[in-house]
């Protein structure tokens, strides 16, 4: 039995490991569209659990399938042709319940959905806790949080009728077993003559259908258990198999030192940054856009066309425009993440390009951690960055400097703080754009 357990749990184990594994990498490469991190955190708590679950039912179907036939096999040497009534009474139990599991994947499906709705929807809510204390929105806040898990748990009582309904057919045999089995050997032993049933006939029936009754049980309630797995892992595969960021940046293999040393020929040799970050100049622009039309729906319009820009070493380029006019699409589609519906970017720098999105991403631990990001701690380089980020008056205000934690998603920086510690990992080396 133990050894069982151990088997069990292993393969519960393996089983989560493996979803949440592929969910969290399909999720690594799917495109930025809104809604796919909390699909992902729905998808790998609420229903990755509901199927680590089910497999632990699946494992335990053998062998109580194998008890179920030993325990009928021995009471028909008790009870003879009698025992055929329990098999019919199971029978009977798992067809209705079979027919219960037909309903669980839309009820399921619209519980899971909401759960998602709310789970993605506070998350955000708490991200932004303190700009909704500071605006007064804290009312209006939790009203919708409250809304929304009124909405789930009416959508849940759906479900819930369901499984309160599949747990009564696993009950039925239960309650019923025992007494149809006797009430039918009595009538068939009355109708045919026989000798009526002994006391050590009776208790060893009796035993032999208690034995029975747990795995008949088990049997009939993981119908509408596995058909729940099932919708769960409909789920996931839709997740999965959400369209993937397909790379159509080019790499042209360009040699930047020779370039390099011809324009330091003619320019002198390379200069570097104040600060120390050196620069290389070159003729060939590290990156080339030619006719590119991006947008985030490659059946619709493109948010932006005919985009034409170089991007040399040493420069700053800024993009100037009005609100939803595609700025941050361009830089979306400079990095790959949007769909490239004409022309073409290409690149001639193999190294990592840096990139500080509008929302930043914090860690919930010091300003130092957010900074190195599981990176190497190099003294003269850290204090280059915060120098060049302009950190340097704000760590002087912080109670512990740059060892103080930021809190969830930077709940104790300001706006231009978060995006000034969020800045500072692109500056790290091995980063030229």
């Amino acid at each position: 039995m133990r050894f069982h357990m151990y088997l069990a749990f292993r393969a519960m184990v393996k089983v989560r490991g493996a979803l949440v594994g592929s969910i969290f990498k399909s999720m690594l490469d799917v495109r930025s569209e809104t809604g796919n991190s909390s699909s992902a955190l729905s998808l790998m708590s609420t229903d990755v659990e509901r199927i680590t679950i089910t497999a632990y039912v699946l494992i335990n179907i053998f062998p109580d399938v194998i008890q179920v036939a030993l325990a009928l096999w021995i009471l028909s040497t008790q009870l003879g042709t009698s025992s055929i009534s329990a098999i019919i009474l199971c029978f009977l139990c798992a067809m209705g319940s079979i027919y219960i599991a037909q309903l669980v994947p839309i009820r399921q499906t619209k519980w899971m959905a909401a759960i998602q709705k709310r789970v993605g929807i506070t998350s955000n809510l708490i991200g932004a806790v303190k700009g909704i204390k500071v605006a007064g929105l804290t009312n209006n806040a939790e009203t919708q949080i409250q809304g929304l898990r009124n909405f789930e748990l009416a959508q849940s009582k759906q479900f819930r009728k369901i499984q309160v309904i599949s747990i009564l057919a696993g009950i039925v045999p239960t309650l019923l077993l025992p007494m149809v089995v006797f009430t039918v050997y009595a009538v068939v032993q009355k109708l045919s003559g026989g000798n009526q049933i002994d006391v050590a006939a009776a208790f060893t029936s009796l035993s032999l259908l208690n034995i029975l009754v747990a795995p008949v049980m088990d049997l009939i309630t993981s119908i509408p258990n596995i058909t729940a797995a099932m919708a769960c892992l409909d789920r996931v595969q839709a997740f999965l198999l959400k369209e993937k960021r397909k790379e159509y940046r080019i790499l042209r293999r360009v040699s930047l030192s020779s370039s390099a040393q011809s324009s330091a020929s003619r320019h002198g040799t390379p200069e570097s940054h104040e600060g120390g970050f050196e620069a290389e100049k070159s003729e060939i622009p590290w990156i080339k856009v030619r006719g590119a039309a991006f947008g985030w729906d490659k059946e619709a319009s493109p948010v932006v066309k005919d985009v034409k820009l170089d991007i040399f070493p040493r420069q700053l380029i800024l993009i100037i425009g009005p609100v939803a006019s595609g700025k941050s699409t361009i830089l979306k589609g400079l990095i790959g993440e949007t769909f490239l519906l004409s022309g073409s970017v290409e690149y001639t720098v193999p190294d990592e390009v840096a990139y500080c999105d509008q929302d930043a991403w914090l860690l919930n631990q010091s300003i130092r951690d957010n900074i190195i990001v599981f990176g190497s701690f190099e003294e003269e380089f850290y204090n280059r960055v915060i120098t060049a980020c302009q950190l340097t008056e704000d760590l002087a205000q912080l109670p512990n400097g740059d060892k103080t934690t930021i809190g969830s998603r930077g709940l104790s920086l300001s706006g231009g703080q978060k995006q000034r510690v969020v800045s500072s990992p692109d500056l790290q080396p091995g980063r030229r754009v």
